[in-house]
């Protein structure tokens, strides 16, 4: 009996660690739940008659692989937005663009820390690389304007 209660307390452990990584690696990638599990876990309080009511093996090498795959998205959105940068830096170098409005510009729309944990990572929400992807765009269409410009 007591390596039952032991057991069921290691589970219990492990699903609130698999709930709080997983509910922050949702709100990192800016993902909205879609099935059950996803919905009961990402939920802060106790659904009645929902499937985390018994902590099974199967719940929790659910909870697992979902949690795998957003950490997977998560270094994603990382190597996204260390692209869109690189592509940024380049068009800042065409452009002579001063560095203090760089400067400014990185504080701002820099990505966020890891919540993976992985030590000086950042990554980025989804909508910070859209929004970088945008001025990605407009710094282009002013290259041009100023390409044709001068050549005119």
């Amino acid at each position: 009996m007591i390596h039952l209660q032991r057991e069921k307390q290691r589970r219990q452990q492990n699903l609130t660690q698999l709930k709080k990584s997983i509910t922050s690696l949702f709100e990192c990638i800016e993902k909205i739940p879609k099935n059950e599990l996803e919905r009961v876990i990402s939920n802060e309080h106790e659904i009645p008659n929902c499937s985390l009511k018994v902590l099974s093996m199967k719940v929790l090498q659910d909870m697992e692989e979902l949690e795998l795959n957003l950490k997977s998205q998560v270094h994603e959105n990382a190597a996204d937005g260390e692209k869109l940068w690189e592509k940024i830096r380049q068009l800042w170098s065409r452009l002579s663009i001063d560095e203090e409005i760089r400067i400014a510009f990185e504080k701002v729309h820099r990505g966020i820390p890891n919540p993976t944990g992985e030590k000086n990572e950042i990554t980025y929400k989804p909508s910070a690389l859209k929004g970088v992807g945008i001025y990605i765009l407009l710094s282009r269409k002013t290259i041009f304007v100023v390409f044709f410009v001068r050549h005119v």
